[in-house]
C-alpha cells in the first residue's frame, strides 16, 4: 500500500458512530421498503431469464480483504454464480429488460444492505472493486490502495460525482481520487449528503448506473 496517511475514520469513536449508523439506516430500509421490493424484483428477473435472482460476486474490501458481495442479477442466468468478471468486459448483449433497469437506477445494489449488515461493507464508502480491477489499478494508479483504508459502501463521493462504473483509466484515476478525497473529509454529515443525494437521484431515475 502506498503511503499510509490520517483520516478521521482512524479514530475508534467514528468508526463506531459510522458503524451505528449503518445498522440503523440499514434495518429501517429493510424493514420499511426492501422487504416488500425485493419479492418484487426476484419475480421479475425469475420471470425474464430462469436462475437465482441475487447472486455473487467477489469483491475487494478494507485492507484488500476480499468479500462476497450480492446483487441482483441483471443478466441471463450463467452456471458460475460467483462470476469474476474483468474490468470493462462487454457483456451489454446478456443484459434483460429489467436488468436493464435496475442497472440504470442502481437498483441491483440493494441486496448490498445485507453486506452492510454483516460489516463487509458501510451504506457510503469507495465502491468495491472486483478482483481484476484491483490487480490492475495500482500498476497504472500508485496510490490506488490507499482508497482501501476504509470499508467499502454501497454508494459514495466519488458515485454521485458521476463516477460509479469503470470505462477507461483516465475515469478510474477520477475515481480514486474522489475515494481518497472522502477517506481524508469524512464526516457522518458527508455520509448523510451522499445517502440523500444517492436516495433522490434514484427516485427521479438519475442514477447514472453501469
Amino acid at each position: 500500500m502506498s503511503e499510509p496517511f490520517e483520516h478521521p475514520l482512524q479514530r475508534p469513536a467514528n468508526r463506531l458512530l459510522k458503524r451505528v449508523a449503518d445498522i440503523c439506516f440499514s434495518i429501517f430500509a429493510l424493514v420499511t421498503i426492501l422487504w416488500w421490493l425485493h419479492l418484487v424484483f426476484v419475480i421479475l428477473i425469475r420471470a425474464t431469464s430462469p436462475g437465482r435472482a441475487v447472486f455473487r460476486q467477489i469483491r475487494i474490501g478494507r485492507d484488500g480483504c476480499p468479500f462476497i458481495c450480492y446483487k441482483y442479477r441483471t443478466m441471463v442466468y450463467a452456471p458460475d454464480e460467483l462470476e469474476k468478471p474483468r474490468i470493462m468486459e462487454d457483456s451489454a448483449h446478456r443484459v434483460t429488460w429489467i436488468g436493464r433497469f435496475l442497472r440504470t437506477s442502481n437498483l441491483d445494489e440493494l441486496p448490498q444492505f445485507i453486506n452492510v449488515l454483516k460489516g463487509d461493507m458501510s451504506v457510503v464508502g469507495p465502491r468495491p472493486h472486483m478482483l481484476g480491477e484491483d490487480e490492475l489499478l495500482p500498476e497504472h494508479i500508485p496510490y490506488y490502495r490507499q482508497r482501501l483504508l476504509v470499508i467499502p459502501g454501497i454508494t459514495g463521493w466519488a458515485a454521485i460525482n458521476g463516477f460509479r462504473g469503470g470505462s477507461d483509466m483516465a475515469h478510474m484515476r477520477c475515481r480514486v481520487d474522489l475515494d481518497v478525497w472522502y477517506i481524508r473529509n469524512w464526516s457522518l454529515w458527508l455520509d448523510l449528503r451522499i445517502a440523500v443525494t444517492t436516495a433522490w437521484r434514484m427516485l427521479t431515475f438519475r442514477a447514472g448506473g453501469q
